[in-house]
């Protein structure tokens, strides 16, 4: 029994940390690759206020997800509309590699008027899709914003 249960340990383990860390606060502060992992995977935040409290190396990012890279934030039917501050920080060596998708960069769909991403950057990154293909955002609704 002792055996199996370790086996059950290990077979899980892989499964529940691949969801990343919740950020906390409010606005949910954002300072590593677990984080924005978290977000990608967690839809029912796409609502929320972020801000981004440190720089992040996403180089690790390319292994993620079997090698797919990182989930975009937001789709068609389950946009992104809260708000994500970049606080003047950097994403460095974010992957996305999802060539028959659509919608997809760092978001893949931001819609709404209270909607947006402020103040950020992304430097070195390798992103890959079929289309709305971009390294902030796939598709951008007209009453949202992307600034700085």
């Amino acid at each position: 029994m002792r055996n199996l249960t370790l086996f059950l340990l290990l077979l899980i383990t892989p499964w529940f940390f691949a969801a990343g860390v919740e950020p906390t606060g409010s606005p949910r502060e954002v300072s590593t690759l677990d984080h924005l992992v978290w977000i990608s995977t967690n839809s029912s935040s796409w609502g929320d206020d972020f801000i981004q409290t440190d720089n992040i190396d996403a180089n690790s990012s390319s292994s993620l997800f079997g090698g797919a890279g990182f989930i975009p934030i937001g789709t068609a039917s389950n946009p992104f509309t809260g708000i994500y501050d970049g606080n003047g920080f950097v994403i460095e060596g974010l992957t996305i590699d999802r060539g028959s998708a659509n919608n997809v960069g760092l978001f893949g769909y931001i819609l709404g008027s209270s909607a947006s991403v402020t103040d950020l950057a992304l430097y070195n990154v390798n992103i890959t899709g079929q289309n709305n293909v971009g390294g902030f955002v796939g598709q951008l609704s007209s009453s949202s914003t992307l600034t700085n």
